[in-house]
């Protein structure tokens, strides 16, 4: 049975190629090439969606810092934010890495037949790492606009803070250092 449909749809198939004639193989020659280029594109795809979720995980986490008020669990949830850190710091270089390589494989595919300047492959392959990279600056924007917000917090917290305990409005400088030393 299935040797029958793939005979029949194999038929129509090439009565399409005799019709449209040369712009058939053209597209599969082009084509050819972008089978592991699409597979590339795709596990550069999940791993911007692995950042936007360590993204997510430490904008909740950072929620959930605002009502601790044990050390322990404030410990806890600070060496789980700095793991997500890093984690999200080494995507975002391994991601930036395989942009990179795509774009010269991009400008290495330019000189064979059927994919200079102009053609499908190109403008397929052009497009695609284009809009790869936009992703990967605008979930960058985002990790940086969750830092200055968390950092804008905790320089209020620091203040208001400062103001319980000594009754007058502390200096950005007195802030900083309480801040990078960590006195309380």
């Amino acid at each position: 049975m299935n040797d029958l449909l793939s005979s029949l749809f194999s038929k129509g198939k090439q009565q399409q190629q005799q019709q449209d004639g040369q712009h058939v193989i053209e597209i599969t020659q082009g084509g050819m090439g972008l089978d592991k280029f699409f597979e590339e594109v795709e596990s550069v795809k999940e791993e911007l969606k692995e950042l936007e979720r360590l993204h997510l995980s430490l904008r909740a986490s950072n929620q959930n810092g605002k009502a601790l008020h044990s050390p322990k669990g404030v410990r806890e949830l600070r060496s789980r934010m700095d793991l997500d850190v890093a984690l999200a710091l080494t995507k975002a270089k391994l991601v930036k890495t395989r942009l990179e390589a795509l774009h010269r494989a991009n400008q290495a595919t330019l000189s064979l037949p059927d994919c200079g300047p102009g053609s499908y492959s190109h403008r397929t392959r052009t497009a695609l790492v284009g809009a790869l990279t936009k992703n990967l600056k605008q979930s960058m924007e985002s990790f940086n606009k969750l830092r200055d917000q968390i950092s804008y917090e905790y320089r209020d917290t620091v203040q208001r803070r400062y103001y319980a305990v000594t009754g007058e409005n502390p200096d950005p400088d007195t802030i900083d250092l309480l801040i990078s030393t960590g006195n309380k």
